[in-house]
Parts: structure tokens; sequence; C-alpha cells
């Protein structure tokens, strides 16, 4: 619980006890997010690991006159499916906000080149599933990845993950070996 308070907190928008949402001063994060933004002619995925946080970017996204569409469990299958394919086979969105699980699974988004995660999330199959979605067949430009990481705990989970990461490579030659 206290992990996804920091974790909260560093990503400027947080719960509070009566549910609404506290933005904090997270400035130096969304001047970050605008140069990412701003370094690509390309379209940019952002993924948001909390969803209160997910209306909290886009407006600021919004308000810096960057076309913009939300992706997350309360957004419906058919207007996620209409969103996908604008952001896949239009120049409509140049920014997709989106909870990682929401696209964590068998969707082509290759016309973005570039990942922003805005805050960590703690699994490594969705943190693995969700850069997937611009490196896939049909990708034809170099792509990157962006964990913004502002405070101990968010590198520390970032740590946890590359180490996860290590061990599952390291598992799966193992196997590759024995099988040969």
């Amino acid at each position: 619980v206290v992990m996804n308070k920091l974790l909260q907190i560093a990503t400027g928008f947080v719960y509070a006890t009566d549910g609404s949402v506290i933005e904090l001063d997270n400035g130096y994060r969304l001047d970050a997010l605008m140069e990412a933004i701003d370094g690509t002619d390309k379209k940019v995925i952002v993924f948001v690991p909390f969803v209160h946080a997910l209306t909290g970017v886009a407006k600021v996204l919004t308000e810096e006159q960057i076309e913009n569409c939300i992706v997350s469990g309360d957004t419906p299958a058919s207007e996620r499916s209409d969103i996908f394919n604008a952001f896949q086979n239009t120049s409509k969105y140049k920014v997709m906000v989106a909870h990682p699980q929401c696209l964590a699974h068998g969707i082509t988004l290759t016309t973005a080149t570039t990942i922003v995660w805005f805050g960590p999330t703690t699994s490594l199959e969705i943190f693995e599933q969700a850069n997937a979605r611009i490196r896939r067949v049909g990708q034809k430009f170099k792509q990157q990845i962006l964990m913004f990481q502002g405070t101990p705990i968010e590198r520390r989970i970032y740590k946890i993950l590359r180490d996860k990461q290590v061990v599952q490579d390291r598992l799966l030659h193992l196997f590759e070996e024995a099988s040969e």
C-alpha cells in the first residue's frame, strides 16, 4: 500500500481518502514527457500505471495542443477497437495515453516508435508485453522505450524488472540447451 502511494506521488496524481485526485507538482516529469513527444515525428505511447493519472496526463497533452487518446479498462471494447484502428492506420492521435494492462496482448501499434513509462509497473509480463506493441512484424523504424524514474522506489522497481528479465532469459536459455 505504501509503495503504491509513493508511486502515485511520483507520477504527480494521488488519490485522496475521499476518492478525489490531488495534482502535485510534477512539472519536471511533464517537461520530460513533452521533450520525448517533441523529439520524434512518429507516434508515442505513454503508459501510466494508475487510472486516475491517465486523465491528468491527457489533460496536460490537450492543453499543449497534442492530439491524444486515452485507453483504460473503462474504455468500452468497441471504442478501444476504433481508437487502435485510428492510431495505427490514420494520422489521428499523436499520443496514446494508456493503462499498460489494456495494451499488454495482441495489439499491433507499429506507427508508434516511442514508449514512455510515466511510472513503472511491477509486473514483468505486463512490462514486456506492453513494450512489444511497437516491436512487432511490420515495424520499420528504430524504437525507444523511456522509463521515467525520479524517485528511489521507481529506480528500485525498474531494477527488479531488469533482474527478473535476466532470470527469465537464463531460464529460457537453459530450456533451449536442454532441448538440443
